[in-house]
């Protein structure tokens, strides 16, 4: 492996900017992977969400998660937790507030049909009575 180290102008620490790494395998060269670092910035201060779930691209709801602690072994928590697109919660947890987010769409969607029905059953005995009305008077004449 052979690098290439250049001291950072601001820090005076120095940084590997390019590095080439050779697997030889009896004399014969087999694999070579050559990389390159720019730097463009060290030690300077970071956004405070930088490094959290929540600033990863693409990490869908639903993703299986591990979240280790010190309470509670990993054998617990292992596949029982997901992503809900804010938290790692217990499988259980996502699945709840997924039932509670669709039985509000069903009561909303049953208001709503409620209404309209009220509305056009409504208008429906109001346009008989008035017909009715016409008819029974057109009768007394």
């Amino acid at each position: 492996m052979a690098n290439e180290i250049a001291e950072y102008e601001e820090s005076g620490i120095g940084v590997p900017v390019r590095w080439t790494y050779e697997q030889h395998i009896k004399g014969e060269l087999r694999e070579r992977q050559e990389c390159q670092l720019e730097v463009l910035s060290l030690n300077e201060p970071i956004a405070p969400n930088e490094f959290t779930l929540n600033s990863i691209d693409g990490l869908k709801e639903g993703t299986r998660a591990l979240l280790l602690t010190k309470d509670v072994p990993a054998k617990k928590t292992l596949l029982r937790q997901v992503w809900d697109g804010s938290e790692i919660v217990d499988i259980g947890t996502m699945e709840l507030n997924k039932l509670m987010k669709e039985s509000q769409s069903i009561e909303t969607q049953r208001r709503r049909w409620f209404i309209i029905s009220f509305n056009a059953f409504a208008i429906l005995a109001i346009v008989t009575s008035i017909l009715y009305r016409k008819w029974k008077n057109k009768q007394e004449k």
